[in-house]
């Protein structure tokens, strides 16, 4: 006998279709919510991209004029650098123009044995001129003799380091480009060099702040991976002392790196989004020389920066997680709009599983005896007639058992309808606690009753009758209820009715049931106490 368990049934329906929902909405949700970062992903790229460009434009605009005004000077001051006499008016000249111009901590005259002659100081009140017992000897340094070097009409630029006094770093650092363009007399020989110390703080200081307003904050690199300019000063100008050797961004960011050097312009990695743009210097110091040819065509100048722009992966940028479905899936469990969509799941799904239980309801009651729980007549006898049609294909032998209760109207009459359906509800439970597994049972009328019993002949299903009136016999014996639980019963076999009709196999246990029946009726009163004692109920069913 099947029960409809309700409430771990609608359980079941319930966890079902909400599972079933999440996964109809969720992959369609992680996609809407991929596309939706992947767009915020390629706009992060274009303002990346963007940001590296104004970074070069604010360098390039910068120092693109430095080539001018070196050249400027050597060529209004050569020939007078020729006559000492001049170097008093030279220089005052020279104050003019550094204080005009403002970008230039030195600007010097050094003659060929490495003295210098003129030496314009910009200082925090305006340009001065250094006095004679102040000036030194610069043979020694890389920016004085590699220009004197250098053929007539060429300049030499320096890299770009901190500038340096009586061989200490200067403080505060004054990051310095040097400017060198060697002077020849009009035999050709050396006369010295005009050196220009540009401030790179001019740029360096722009493109700080610009970076402080850009998402991606760049950074300026050297061609060794040493920051020149970084939103982290400690980070900056570690090539310059012997503890910041590791102060590089290869260091830091070894795989990123190796793509900014093969001119990657943006990198997706594990880290994030790297967007870079190298700086050639050369190529913007000779910019205006190639629309102006009185300016120096000739740069020596291997310098190489880099402007490296980094969106960390981390959770301000989630657009960074796009082939992340783990990330993406915690990002979206995060969201507003998720416990809004588990809330209207959890409303449909519930709606779903009230629609179930009704169908469910329905079915039930076609299928089942709402008294008894035991098969209804339509669902019993649709059930029996699949077995018995089974049943001639395969050769199996099943029984049915026509099963009467006997003295219902006398306890309805005598002790109210309440009893008799205790006593049907009661006998039912008896039979389907001692049929087995695959036996069911069917409510055909009222009273009466059919035990269907699939692999089972005559005799067989005898065997379980006895276990069936042996429990009624307990029952009666050992429970005062105040009527007699009996049944009487019929069973034939299909192979004893040669596969007839299963209304004529049903009709046939009918008719030995209604035999034993009629002998039961001559000695049993089914209310307890009327002239019968349990002893002749014992007698009559044995």
């Amino acid at each position: 006998m099947k029960k409809m368990e309700v409430n771990a049934g609608d359980k079941k329906v319930f966890v079902l279709i909400f599972i079933v929902l999440l996964l109809i909405t969720i992959p369609g949700l992680l996609w809407l919510e991929k596309r939706d970062l992947e767009n915020e992903l390629a706009k992060a790229q274009v303002k990346s991209e963007w940001s590296v460009q104004m970074e070069y434009s604010i360098v390039s605009a910068r120092i693109s004029s430095l080539v001018a005004d070196t050249s400027y000077l050597h060529d209004i001051y050569a020939t007078r650098l020729e006559d000492p006499a001049e170097y008093d008016k030279i220089a005052q000249e020279w104050m003019v123009f550094s204080n005009k111009m403002h970008v230039y901590d030195q600007i010097r005259f050094i003659d060929a044995n490495g003295n210098e002659k003129i030496r314009i100081d910009l200082k925090p009140g305006g340009a001065v001129k250094a006095p004679d017992k102040e000036l030194q000897n610069k043979k020694d340094r890389y920016y004085f003799y590699e220009a004197a070097d250098l053929p007539a009409g060429a300049l030499h630029v320096s890299p770009l380091d901190l500038n340096m006094e009586r061989g200490q770093i200067e403080t505060p650092f004054k990051p310095m480009i040097r400017l060198g363009m060697p002077v020849h007399k009009a035999d050709g020989t050396l006369l010295g060099v005009i050196v220009m110390n540009y401030l790179a703080k001019d740029f360096l200081s722009a493109f700080k702040e610009y970076a402080i307003t850009s998402e991606n904050k760049p950074v300026l690199l050297n061609s060794a991976g040493y920051y020149l300019a970084s939103h982290d000063t400690v980070q900056e100008w570690g090539f310059m002392f012997n503890k910041g050797k590791e102060r590089r961004f290869d260091v830091y960011h070894p795989e990123e790196w190796a793509g900014v050097q093969q001119g990657q312009l943006r990198q997706y990695t594990d880290e994030g989004l790297f967007t870079a743009l190298p700086i050639k210097l050369r190529n913007i110091l000779l910019r205006d020389a190639e629309r102006n040819p009185t300016l120096p065509q000739t740069v020596y100048c291997d310098e190489t920066w880099y402007i490296v722009g980094m969106l960390p992966r981390d959770e301000e940028h989630p657009y960074l997680y796009t082939e992340d479905m783990r990330y993406l899936f915690s990002y979206l469990v995060s969201q507003p709009a998720f416990v809004i969509l588990i809330l209207f799941i959890i409303f449909a799904a519930s709606i779903a599983t009230q629609t179930v239980q009704r169908y469910r309801q329905i079915h039930y009651r076609a299928d089942y005896d709402a008294l008894t729980k035991a098969y209804s007549r339509e669902g019993g006898m649709s059930k029996l007639r699949f077995l018995a049609h089974a049943a001639k294909g395969i050769d199996m032998t099943f029984s049915i058992c026509f099963v009467d209760v006997n003295g219902l109207k006398e306890v309805n009459d005598n002790l109210g309808h309440d009893c008799g359906d205790e006593m049907i509800v009661t006998a039912v439970n008896t039979v389907n606690a001692q049929i087995r597994q695959h036996d069911y049972i069917i409510r055909i009328g009222g009273d009466e009753f059919l035990i269907v019993f699939p692999y089972s002949d005559v005799e067989q299903a005898e065997n379980v009758w006895q276990r069936i009136r042996g429990a009624l016999e307990r029952i009666n014996q050992q429970e005062t209820r105040p009527y007699y639980i009996s049944l009487s019963h019929g069973i034939v076999d299909n192979k004893m009715a040669d596969h007839v009709d299963i209304d004529k196999i049903i009709k046939m246990a009918d008719v030995k049931m209604y035999k034993e029946k009629q002998e039961i009726k001559k000695s049993f009163c089914s209310v307890r106490g009327k002239d019968l004692n349990i002893q002749k109920i014992d007698d009559t069913f044995k």
